[in-house]
């Protein structure tokens, strides 16, 4: 299976909430509606099976952990004066700059690039990066949004302790906090839970694309092409750069080194647009992933294809 082929049915979902909202079969409060679903109950189930379910004992690399978490950091750090010093963004979209420059779609388009390449690796390497994206990277992306989201002229210390109740209060965080309470005491969720858990997490994936699609209708891509150029390119061409490099300084294993720089190439998180309408930058945040994910095709071939360059020699 080409990468190609595996972008195409993501694509093909964010076209179909695209063409059904545009066409009226539904309104764009039901994006509004659907977005929260995935935001509020999808998501956090998903992240509560996996995180409660890992095998933290078999599944960790330190020197994978360091590069995936560094790599992100720098990502984070490099998106956001980037945007105010070269496209003069004000914190707040700096800050969504940033989360989309460092935050990969690991797990719908990750695993099935990855496990074209390494079937035996994917899993070990997924995890690792779920836990990086969860437990450091999202909870920090959210926490700069909110420090800059300051419209009411409030002190810094009330930008904090409101950051940090929001940050508490976000389902994410929260999904991440159980999981990892039930995977470290051992407790079991009653099946009937489990298996509802199951139920609402696999509208997730399907969900949050059609969120994408319905979002872009009646965008106005031009606005924002320096931001999304700024985005698409530190996240599909500078993190893999950067991935590879920590690898001299933090060795891996052949096929574990192919994998960070894979899952570090991939197009951002599918919930990027969900994220970005909550802070009234929705439209920018779909565009951007749409342009992102579409690109991925081009840049993750020529990545596999050095691969199997390197492998031949």
């Amino acid at each position: 299976m080409s990468v190609f082929e595996i972008l195409a049915p993501i694509i093909l979902m964010i076209t179909v909430g695209y063409f059904t909202i545009s066409i009226g079969a539904f309104s764009k409060n039901f994006v509004t509606e659907c977005s929260k679903f995935v935001m509020y109950l999808a998501l956090p189930a998903l992240i509560v099976i996996n995180v409660s379910t890992i095998d933290l004992s078999q599944a960790i690399s330190l020197n994978y952990l360091l590069v995936y978490g560094s790599t992100g950091l720098a990502a984070m750090a490099f998106g956001f004066v980037a945007s105010r010093a070269l496209l003069n963004n004000n914190h707040q979209r700096s800050a969504m700059n940033s989360l989309g420059c460092a935050l990969s779609n690991s797990a719908f388009v990750g695993i099935p690039v990855v496990i074209q390449v390494f079937e035996d690796t994917t899993a070990q390497a997924f995890v690792m990066c779920f836990l990086i994206e969860n437990i450091l990277l999202i909870p920090l992306a959210f926490m700069i949004i909110e420090v800059t989201n300051n419209r009411s002229g409030q002190s810094k210390k009330q930008i904090y302790l409101k950051s940090v109740s929001k940050l508490i209060k976000n389902p994410l965080i929260i999904a991440v906090t159980i999981g990892l309470a039930l995977n470290i005491s051992g407790l079991v969720l009653p099946g009937v839970i489990d298996v509802t858990l199951a139920m609402v997490s696999k509208a997730s994936m399907a969900l949050a694309l059609f969120v994408i699609g319905g979002s872009l209708v009646g965008a106005t891509l031009h606005a924002n092409i320096s931001r999304s150029i700024l985005v698409c390119s530190t996240k599909l061409v500078f993190c893999p750069i950067i991935a590879l490099l920590l690898t001299m300084i933090f060795p891996l294993e052949k096929e574990l080194q192919m994998a960070v720089v894979l899952f570090s190439a991939m197009p951002m998180l599918s919930i990027y647009p969900v994220i970005g309408g909550q802070y009234d930058d929705g439209v920018f945040c779909s565009s951007t992933l749409l342009i992102t994910t579409v690109l991925s095709g081009v840049t993750l071939s020529v990545i596999l294809y050095a691969n199997q360059l390197a492998m031949s020699v």
